[in-house]
């Protein structure tokens, strides 16, 4: 490939029979704009399933009773116990998300709210600020990620084909 001094320094750039094809081109714009439509599809699915659960779930508050080892493949992680008791008066003991590996006995005793479900209360979910809106979120971060594979080229393209016939023209 051809080199170019540039601010004295050799610079390694492609030239018009080094690039892609059309039809790579157009390969990796399917690609990508496929899983950026896909990530979109994702993210609003589940925010309407997490709307759907949060419209039937009861907001509790647990208490965070003790630590619980949890192997997971290879490596383990101590995950807090909840308790709570659900409006039928039944006790409920559920997993907390927040992991870490060595068990934080500071956050024993203390509250944390919980939606759960009163038909099956072993389906819950904590509540933070993303609460039901936490798949959306993901959903557009993906799909923002993926966008960039493809409008990034493409606004180069129209850059380069919009310099080139300025540039030829004159």
């Amino acid at each position: 490939m051809p080199y170019k001094k540039i601010l004295g320094a050799n610079v390694h750039y492609r030239n018009e029979s080094s690039r892609m094809s059309k039809g790579t081109w157009i390969f990796w714009y399917v690609i990508f704009g496929g899983l950026t439509i896909a990530s979109l599809w994702l993210g609003v699915s589940s925010y309407f399933k997490e709307q759907a659960f949060l419209s039937r779930a009861e907001l509790d508050t647990g208490t965070i009773t003790t630590y619980e080892w949890h192997f997971y493949g290879g490596t383990g992680e101590y995950c807090p116990r909840i308790e709570f008791t659900s409006k039928a008066g039944e006790p409920v003991a559920v997993q907390g998300t927040d992991c870490p590996k060595r068990p934080d006995d500071s956050k024993i005793g203390q509250t944390v709210q919980v939606y759960y479900d009163p038909e099956h209360p072993e389906k819950y979910q904590e509540k933070s600020s993303l609460s039901g809106h936490l798949g959306l979120t993901a959903g557009l971060i993906a799909a923002a990620f993926f966008s960039l594979f493809w409008i990034i080229p493409l606004l180069v393209a129209v850059f380069r084909r919009l310099t080139s016939t300025t540039g030829a023209s004159q």
